[in-house]
């Protein structure tokens, strides 16, 4: 599985990048940009997910921090605070305005920043399993 390591990594830098972008208002990628980004991101959930769930399979005893202990001290301090700077920019971002109903498809900076921080973590999470599976075989 060390094929897709390069994938992860240049999805996470793009996203990172588009980040910065959007939080400073200087880029608004298109709807197109935005829908690949995000389907990539539950992509590299999945990814993330049957990892664990191939891992936990044999062992009932297993759980996540069995596996993160494996990381470099810089990349768990790397993997929490993109963990933590994506719940604190969502929340940041959330709107409580009545006016706008329950749904309000229409994606302005604010929105766009809010997700764009799960791009990043759930793509920098992705890279570090696809990391970890590489050193494993």
């Amino acid at each position: 599985m060390k094929s897709i390591q390069p994938v992860f990594l240049i999805s996470f830098i793009i996203s990172l990048v588009l980040h910065v972008l959007i939080l400073f208002t200087i880029y608004f990628p298109s709807t197109i940009v935005t829908i690949i980004l995000t389907v990539g991101m539950f992509a590299s959930w999945l990814y993330v997910s049957n990892t664990f769930k191939d891992l936990s399979g044999e062992n009932k005893d297993f759980h996540i921090m069995q596996y993160l202990q494996k990381l470099t001290p810089t990349f768990k301090f790397s993997l929490l605070f993109f963990a933590l700077y994506a719940f604190l920019n969502f929340a940041y971002t959330l709107s409580f305005d009545s006016n706008a109903g329950w749904v309000d498809f229409d994606l302005g900076y604010d929105k766009l920043r809010g997700i764009s921080g799960f791009w990043m973590f759930l793509y920098f999470l992705a890279f570090n399993m696809a990391y970890l599976q590489g050193k494993k075989n």
